[in-house]
């Protein structure tokens, strides 16, 4: 078994895509529609495969047969089996996403026979005037949230807030939420494609306003929900929820890394530029880059200038 993996993203063309994900990763490709680039997926259907060393051309879930606990970690089999419970994208919003919501494991299991979806945001860069929509700006009661979606108000309920690059979002199952346009986002999440439209800005795709209604958490209302964090410091926990725990790395220069033991560890590249080792095994990130680490792995150098998400299962 290698010690540090990296895959083949499964690209997605949609409406609302852009240009930013192939400019970002040099890819040579004529569609200017990319807006989603899957990093590392077990979705079936839409899974990514092992790129470099023995094992090139597996499926994640291959890979998962072959190597079993040795790579996902006991708490990770412990709790999902052999499958992989977390999904990692790219996002690039060219246009405003539609206002949409997720539902939370119990109704996924009830709905789907699937996960539910608890994910977060890590603005990657954002345009001037870009913004991130999250959450309730008011407490009010679900019929009339449903005459806002009715009557094309919904964006006057919905939180907003400008993006910048490192701004981070927490977006729990049951918040509802769009990103906007000019938005370029690191997304960590459980892996399970299930979402409720709610506002689709006339673009004639399918709304999900009734299932919707269901999962919306209409009590919770903050102030802001952006999560801010010590911006300098070396290490910072941004997640840490009953589905995964997220970590903010800095690099600058040359410094170790310990990895807990118990769990694979999955580590993006968010900004800037450097080359992780775990045991013999080199690989170099550049912003967008994601490498799984195995569990029997406990140790990483970092040499370079970069800004890495290191997220694992708690």
């Amino acid at each position: 078994m290698e010690s540090i993996y990296k895959f083949t993203p499964v690209l997605k063309s949609v409406i609302w895509g852009g240009d930013k994900i192939s400019h970002m990763k040099g890819l040579d490709i004529a569609d200017e529609k990319i807006g989603e680039s899957w990093e590392l997926s077990g979705v079936p259907g839409h899974e990514t495969r092992v790129c470099g060393g023995e094992d090139t051309g597996l499926t994640v879930s291959q890979l998962i047969a072959k190597y079993g606990e040795e790579l996902l970690g006991i708490k990770s089999v412990a709790r999902y089996g052999m499958e992989m419970p977390l999904l990692i994208k790219v996002i690039d919003a060219r246009q405003n996403l539609s206002v949409q919501v997720h539902p939370d494991e119990e109704m996924a299991r009830r709905e789907h026979e699937c996960h539910g979806k608890t994910e977060m945001w890590y603005v990657i860069q954002a345009d001037t005037d870009a913004q991130i929509y999250a959450g309730l700006n008011r407490k009010l009661a679900p019929e009339k949230f449903a005459e806002h979606v009715k009557d094309g108000s919904v964006m006057d309920i919905v939180a907003a807030s400008a993006s910048e690059p490192g701004a981070f979002y927490f977006i729990p199952s049951g918040r509802i939420h769009a990103i906007g346009a000019g938005n370029l986002l690191i997304e960590i999440q459980q892996s399970s494609d299930v979402t409720y439209r709610v506002y689709d800005y006339g673009r004639g795709r399918e709304l999900h306003l009734d299932k919707a209604m269901e999962a919306i958490d209409f009590d919770t209302v903050l102030t802001d929900y952006r999560t801010y964090y010590d911006t300098e410091a070396e290490d910072v926990r941004l997640v840490d929820c009953e589905w995964f725990e997220v970590d903010r790395e800095q690099v600058s220069g040359e410094r170790a890394l310990c990895l807990t033991d118990g769990s694979f560890k999955i580590m993006v590249c968010a900004e800037g530029e450097c080359e992780v080792q775990v045991a013999e095994t080199k690989a170099k990130l550049q912003p967008g880059d994601t490498i799984l680490i195995p569990a029997n792995q406990t140790a990483a150098k970092l040499r370079g200038k970069a800004t890495l998400l290191v997220t694992q299962i708690p």
